[in-house]
């Protein structure tokens, strides 16, 4: 059954105090038993931000190498919960929404450089450079932030993104696709967005089926305002081709042989973009490959991140 990560209530609200992975994050609170389906203890805490609270958990051993995952559009933070349960074992881990989705209230209209400015104000809380894995929208925001501060970083994992500015058409499509859910609200774009998120495969049944269903609740309790300010972000963003070139960070590409919202093709021309990049495609998965193939998924992350650990340090 999905996890999800982001299920505390409002009453859940954290004091200021220093915080273990360094200075500016709010203290985290302890979830009381039944506030979420995850693990009773896993500490929730907030990061204000002009125009915006980010909501994030962490978890995992405090001394360990940090891995911080950024989901991607139309997702919340639970995109990544078989990764988490894996990963939490070994590393210290932080999962948060963006502006926009799940539990992060924000104030709009709003534009990519607003999340990559909150990306950025989260990892210099974080006293070391961290492993930051990105699903499309989280690996757009990450690739200029790496490209321009490659200290935050230790390594980059990205699934299902691109260095591209959105295609015209495409671009139109999501911008219809935002007003039609502020209008009419979830269930109005849930089929297509079905179909674009996830491969035939998955959409057929079975355990990936129930992720499928999950998925679409959760997106039905999401803010209309907020959510239909992040399509739009994303929809307009640039294209950042020269900041991947100029890219010095341990990374490697995944993709979703069926993705239909970035294909293969774009993660090999990204490869070609960053030097000392690698590519992975997955068979059977399309654009949520996490939750499509998180056994895949799990294995090549903790595989990067164990390899890069080794790597020295400069």
């Amino acid at each position: 059954m999905t996890r999800p990560l982001c299920g505390v209530g409002d009453a859940v609200r954290p004091q200021p105090t220093s915080h273990p992975l360094g200075q500016g994050f709010e203290s985290p609170v302890r979830l009381a038993t039944g506030d979420s389906p995850r693990e009773e203890g896993v500490p929730v805490a907030e990061l204000k931000r002009p125009g915006a609270a980010l909501h994030f958990i962490e978890s995992g051993p405090r001394n360990a190498p940090v891995v911080v995952l950024g989901h991607g559009l139309f997702f919340t933070g639970s995109l990544f919960h078989h990764q988490l349960d894996a990963l939490e074992q070994q590393f210290r881990c932080v999962s948060f929404d963006w502006r926009g989705h799940g539990l992060t209230s924000a104030r709009g209209p709003f534009a990519m450089n607003d999340l990559v400015d909150d990306l950025e104000a989260l990892l210099s809380t974080i006293n070391r450079p961290v492993h930051y894995v990105g699903h499309g929208l989280g690996g757009s925001a990450a690739l200029p932030l790496a490209a321009r501060r490659g200290e935050l970083f230790r390594s980059l994992t990205l699934l299902g993104a691109s260095a591209n500015a959105e295609d015209p058409d495409d671009a139109y499509w999501y911008l219809r696709l935002a007003n039609r859910y502020r209008r009419l609200g979830g269930w109005a774009v849930r089929p297509k967005l079905r179909q674009a998120l996830f491969c035939e495969t998955s959409l057929r049944g079975g355990q990936v089926r129930r992720e499928v269903d999950h998925w679409a609740e959760e997106f039905g309790q999401s803010s209309r305002a907020e959510l239909r300010h992040a399509i739009r972000a994303f929809a307009n963003r640039r294209g950042t081709q020269p900041e991947a070139h100029s890219l010095r960070v341990p990374t490697q590409l995944i993709v979703g042989e069926d993705d239909a919202v970035n294909p293969p093709y774009r993660s090999r021309r990204l490869e070609e973009l960053i030097s000392g990049a690698e590519v992975h495609t997955v068979e059977g998965a399309g654009h949520a490959v996490p939750l499509e193939s998180p056994q895949t998924v799990t294995h090549l992350v903790r595989s990067f991140v164990e390899r890069v650990e080794h790597l020295p340090r400069h």
